[in-house]
């Protein structure tokens, strides 16, 4: 009977062993696949952010340059600058991980990988921030066909 037992619990052994051993395998080949895909998520992130920067620097440029009576309030003005900060965030991160992608393509991609949560909460703050600026901006031109 005990014989019966100790090849139960043996099977029950090598079966978790098995489990955990495929278990581990997915995760080194989803984090391969992430090593590999690091330098294209980067640039692919730099370019988003140097269109939106071209964006905020026009919207910028814009609002400067019309009479002052037309100028957004202090509440445009708040989101706007709150979208300009989670970009400069989100820059700079982006920015380290170039550099260390410049000089050690490997160790770069790891940094990448291992600096995912850290970017997708950047990215997170910026796309809150946008969804912010784009709803005041909608609501005031809104306000600016109705007639008076």
């Amino acid at each position: 009977m005990a014989e019966v037992f100790a090849t139960v619990a043996s099977g029950a052994g090598v079966a978790s062993l098995a489990i955990q051993i495929t278990e581990s395998a997915l995760k080194l080949k989803d984090l391969w696949s992430s090593l590999k895909d690091a330098p294209f998520d980067l640039s692919s992130a730099i370019d988003e952010l140097v269109v939106l920067a071209n964006l905020l620097d026009s919207i910028r440029r814009q609002n400067t340059s019309t009479a002052t009576d037309n100028r957004p309030d202090s509440s445009w003005t708040g989101c706007f600058e709150l979208c300009e900060r989670a970009a400069d965030k989100l820059k700079n991160i982006l920015d380290d991980l170039r550099g260390e992608m410049q000089k050690s393509r490997r160790l770069g991609s790891v940094k990448v990988v291992l600096k995912k949560v850290v970017i997708a909460k950047a990215k997170e703050m910026l796309a809150s921030a946008k969804s912010l600026l784009y709803r005041l901006n909608y609501n005031i031109r809104c306000q600016q066909s109705v007639p008076s």
